[in-house]
């Protein structure tokens, strides 16, 4: 039913595509400028950067990073497959196609991948991971490894290493770190209470940009958790947290109709993506003449590497 419906959806995009019925579209001139330049050209590390400044973007932004860092991950750079895997998320739709790209970007040292790897992996399989991040001085994976080890804790030297773990996260720049360490101390898990050294790291994370402390702080002050309970400064604390509110990343239900409507939009990357799962039988049947076709219109767009692919694919069809 799935494979029905995607190949509907494939025939209406592939049809606008064709016929050229988005020439008139402003977004056409996705095929232009910065990102479309440094990928185009096959400088993957100059396309990986431009991808990353789009990723946070608007919804056309966001389209355009993730069909870079698919085109980068195709051609084997594996920052760009971490990028690719974290647009994602843990989505289980793009398991088919991310995790494979996450094992090689965390065996090349992308210690994001490996982060990434841990969060999909049960047990000591996830803790060897994040261990693997945080050796690479990844704050996140320090964290992760600090909050798996409080979880699943059997000996207090275990939470002794989750503070080590969460203190040197919050060195590296993770928030979740430095509140985690400000807890940690407040209530004497895997150390002796010290209540100014607590609130020391959690006022660490009460600023404009992460805030995550000041509802920490609010919720103490509020609740009397560790501290004279104070409306007062609670309310201040609250005011300094501001409105609670997170980005979500787009899960596309197939990245491969995802790149066809890129393409069908201007967007020659999105054409070489969709070429190069056609072309290969991801997600859809394997189909050499249009997939040619989709190469061709992205070479005929800069994308160099679509050329070659384009003449591989000129061979006749067999069986």
């Amino acid at each position: 039913m799935v494979r029905h419906v995607m190949l509907q959806l494939f025939g209406v995009l592939l049809f606008a595509l064709l016929a050229g019925g988005c020439a008139g579209n402003k977004e056409i001139v996705r095929g232009s400028g910065p990102l479309h330049d440094a990928c185009a050209s096959g400088d993957l590390e100059r396309c990986h950067k431009q991808a990353t400044l789009l990723e946070a973007g608007d919804t056309a932004d966001r389209r355009d990073a993730l069909a870079a860092f698919q085109y980068g991950c195709l051609l084997k750079h594996s920052p760009s497959c971490t990028g690719l895997a974290r647009m994602y998320g843990n989505d289980d739709v793009a398991d088919a196609n991310v995790v494979e790209a996450l094992y090689a970007a965390c065996d090349a040292g992308e210690a994001e991948a490996c982060v990434r790897l841990g969060d999909r992996s049960p047990g000591e399989r996830a803790l060897a991971f994040y261990e693997q991040a945080c050796e690479a001085d990844h704050a996140g994976g320090c964290h992760k490894l600090a909050r798996a080890m409080r979880q699943s804790w059997v000996v207090e030297e275990n939470l002794v290493r989750a503070l080590e773990l969460d203190e040197r996260a919050c060195e590296l720049g993770s928030t979740q770190g430095c509140v985690a360490a400000g807890q940690a101390y407040l209530f004497g898990s895997g150390v002796d209470s010290d209540a100014a050294r607590g609130f020391a790291f959690l006022e660490k994370t009460c600023d404009a940009q992460t805030r995550a402390g000041c509802r920490v702080l609010g919720v103490m002050y509020e609740k009397g958790i560790g501290v004279t309970p104070d409306s007062a400064k609670a309310a201040q604390y609250y005011e300094l947290a501001g409105p609670e509110s997170e980005i979500v990343a787009d899960s596309p239900a197939t990245a491969y109709i995802v790149f066809v409507d890129a393409c069908s939009r201007g967007n020659f990357l999105g054409c070489f993506d969709a070429a190069w799962f056609l072309d290969e039988g991801v997600e859809v049947e394997r189909n050499i003449t249009t997939s040619r076709e989709l190469f061709e219109k992205a070479c005929k767009g800069g994308v160099q590497p679509a050329c070659e692919r384009a003449r591989a694919t000129r061979a006749p069809e067999q069986g």
